[in-house]
């Protein structure tokens, strides 16, 4: 009942969690930017998914003549709905909240923003953006259809799974993590390199899961013709 007591080990991990909410004061953001006339702006996000959460978070990379400044500017998370979903959808859902949530902050900031990127770990969305929505089921067909009309194709990048600051979101962590971790404060090591150096992106499979794909019909017309004796 909602008056009994916890059992002793949910008593625990609410005291642990108590504990990290009275540090959240350690955790600190630059609001500066650094962003000057002469700079060149790409604005980078990131979404992943997993069986308890999806979300997405974004970074401004700022090029100047001298140095490559990478901040973090917005960041959310979402838990997974209550009925199941399998992890390709998830990552489609985490996908469509990245769209969105980059055009908030695109729209927001008053930076004039060169390029703006999408990064997911999930090569079946990267399969699913690549083609027409409409070969798909009701639940991909959506949300593709959602994302091809406010992005394209070559705006979409494949990142490995141990460089997405993403993965934090749907994994979960304590404040000391989230406060020493540097991919999460200023984004993968590789975005402070030329563009150049960034991931090589694989090659597109052919076919993502085919249970995702509409059944397909071939509809067959027999024509009897008599011949005049």
């Amino acid at each position: 009942d909602w008056d009994d007591n916890l059992p002793e080990e949910s008593r625990k991990d609410l005291r642990n969690w108590h504990q990290q909410l009275e540090r959240l004061d350690q955790l600190e953001f630059k609001r500066y930017l650094g962003v000057s006339p002469a700079s060149s702006v790409s604005c980078h996000v990131f979404c992943d998914a997993s069986c308890e959460a999806y979300g997405t978070v974004v970074y401004l990379r700022i090029e100047n003549e001298s140095e490559v400044v990478v901040n973090q500017v917005f960041a959310k998370a979402r838990v997974t709905p209550v009925k199941s979903v399998s992890i390709p959808r998830l990552e489609l859902v985490a996908a469509c909240l990245a769209v969105k949530v980059g055009q908030r902050v695109t729209n927001s900031l008053g930076v004039n923003i060169e390029q703006t990127f999408y990064w997911t770990d999930s090569m079946d969305v990267l399969y699913w953006i690549q083609q027409r929505s409409k070969i798909f089921k009701t639940f991909v067909a959506n949300r593709v259809s959602y994302i091809q009309e406010r992005t394209t194709g070559l705006q979409w990048r494949h990142v490995s799974s141990r460089s997405n600051p993403a993965d934090l979101l749907t994994r979960g962590a304590t404040v000391e993590q989230l406060t020493t971790n540097e991919t999460w404060r200023s984004g993968p090591e590789f975005l402070s390199n030329r563009s150049e150096e960034w991931p090589k992106q694989p090659a597109m499979p052919i076919k993502a899961k085919n249970e995702e794909r509409r059944k397909e019909f071939t509809m067959m017309t027999v024509v009897s013709v008599d011949q005049p004796e």
